[in-house]
């Protein structure tokens, strides 16, 4: 059993599915370090994100004629004061339901400054919530959670990332 977690750890695909892509925790480190975007909070008003400015950091970002986002693409956003997410696009049929590819993650800080997932998966567990979509109710039909693949829904022409553009190189 240690030997097959232990071939885990240099991502190599997993036997039945090729081309995937599944992030440890040290993949994160160090993502402060990585290419950003900033994001104006005005602009970001309404995303159902909490409001504050943000940075999007991208561990490889896309190549101009790149019409999605690679495998082992990963996003870490940050909000001063607010939770830390991300989204990998991990392949391999993950999340077909929602944005096909990409999964979630929750991130805190360790002590020793380093990332550490709190949550991941197609959607975040029961009880976690990041916001809601303005003038979304039960009413209307809308995300009262915060559930990324709502959200992220509104840029699946840009393969479901919101402030990182395709084709931006």
């Amino acid at each position: 059993m240690l030997l097959l977690l232990l071939g885990c750890l240099d991502h190599t695909p997993i036997p039945g599915a090729e081309g995937a892509f599944v992030a440890m925790q040290a993949d994160f480190v160090g993502y402060s370090t990585w290419d950003s975007v900033g994001v104006d909070a005005a602009a970001a008003d309404d995303t159902g994100h909490p409001e504050g400015e943000r940075t999007v950091y991208v561990n490889t970002m896309p190549a101009a004629e790149d019409t999605s986002f690679p495998i082992g693409t990963i996003v870490v956003k940050v909000i001063p004061g607010a939770d830390i997410h991300a989204m990998v696009k991990r392949g391999d049929g993950f999340n077909a339901d929602g944005a096909p590819g990409w999964e979630w993650f929750e991130l805190v800080t360790a002590t020793n400054g380093e990332p550490v997932i709190k949550w991941r998966g197609e959607e975040p567990p029961a009880g976690e919530t990041y916001g809601a979509l303005p003038g979304a109710t039960e009413d209307t039909g809308g995300s009262m959670t915060g559930d990324c693949n709502t959200c992220h829904a509104a840029a699946a022409e840009n393969d479901f990332v919101h402030a990182v553009p395709l084709g931006a190189e």
